[in-house]
């Protein structure tokens, strides 16, 4: 899954060229101790770059321009050697966190954790880009991701849970058990959903910049999920079934399917107009009335499985090649 947006430089590689990572659509990319020098301009836009030497590599002035923030061991040597690049070296440790959080009935202990329960810590809270939680959440938690959190950008709920809790993360919006409603997060590039949630209504509206969506759960609702997304949306191995219009007239540009998906309901993927790049396996049966209409799939290969198309499934999709 995270391959999908980060990528680590194998330690065979003792230098990286120019433009190497520019233009990318990664998210971050981290350097091993191996990598001797950096070239002009070797990584696009991105959020992090990542190196894993605690002593500085030889860098062309501009190989670093692009990416938001460099992240290191220690800092010390890094400044000193990059002084044009101080602002953008973090932490390691402050900018890639993992905590276990228990939902509380008037606190954030998301908040307790980052902060170690010292008022002197608060500014970690906007060190974080990369955040992991294990555990449970509820609104108070929300509410320190989206407003407290201002760089975060890498999310991992996959073993969290959603509580209920009356205090409102957004106006007029609180958690409700194993449920994310409305303005849960806010400009997130990628997100690993819970195993638990059971619905989603818009919870990544304000994540205009979403390239990348894990889900967990074994049957997918109608999630009202990606309206403003164009994003890689992966469905991880034990959902068996899509829901009728579940990301209908989303912007998702690609989908990897688990090998348990068994049925892609009416409409799951209509009128979907970025979607270009899915790939079916052994194990589905059943791809009912208008799944991919007018989509933008242009190589579409059946699985042997396959009992049942729908009227209309792939009608006014850019089809040229049909694979059975």
């Amino acid at each position: 899954g995270r391959a999908a947006i980060h990528y680590n430089v194998p330690n065979t590689i003792d230098s990286i060229a120019e433009y190497a990572f520019s233009p990318t659509n990664l998210v971050s990319v981290t350097v091993p101790q191996n990598v001797k020098f950096v070239d002009s301009y070797a990584f696009g836009s991105m959020l992090y770059v990542l190196f894993e030497s605690n002593q500085p590599t030889k860098i062309q002035s501009n190989a670093l321009y692009s990416p938001s923030f460099i992240l290191v061991n220690d800092t010390t040597p890094y400044k000193q050697a990059w002084t044009q690049y101080s602002s953008k070296i973090k932490p390691i440790k402050d900018a890639i966190v993992s905590v276990d959080v228990t939902a509380k009935n008037s606190e954030a202990d998301l908040y307790n954790e980052v902060t170690k329960r010292n008022p002197k810590n608060e500014y970690k809270l906007a060190e974080v880009l990369d955040l992991t939680i294990s555990g449970s959440i509820n609104s108070y938690d929300l509410m320190i991701m989206r407003n407290k959190m201002i760089n975060l950008r890498i999310l991992d709920l996959s073993n969290a849970d959603i509580k209920a809790n009356s205090y409102e993360y957004y106006t007029g919006f609180s958690t409700e058990d194993n449920m994310l409603k409305e303005h849960s997060f806010r400009n997130l590039y990628s997100i690993k959903l819970p195993k638990t949630l059971i619905q989603i209504n818009n919870a990544l509206q304000d994540c205009s910049s979403l390239q990348y969506a894990e889900f967990n759960n074994p049957h997918i609702g109608n999630n009202n999920l990606y309206s403003y997304a164009n994003c890689h949306l992966v469905l991880n191995e034990g959902v068996s079934s899509i829901a009728e219009g579940a990301f209908e007239s989303t912007y998702i540009k690609s989908i990897s399917l688990p090998s348990t998906l068994t049925t892609i309901s009416k409409n799951a993927f209509k009128n979907c107009s970025q979607l270009s790049a899915i790939t079916f396996k052994d194990g589905l049966q059943s791809i009912n009335d208008y799944a991919f209409y007018n989509t933008n799939l242009s190589t579409i290969s059946l699985p042997s499985t396959l009992q049942r198309i729908g009227s209309y499934a792939f009608q006014h999709a850019k089809v040229i090649n049909l694979y059975i």
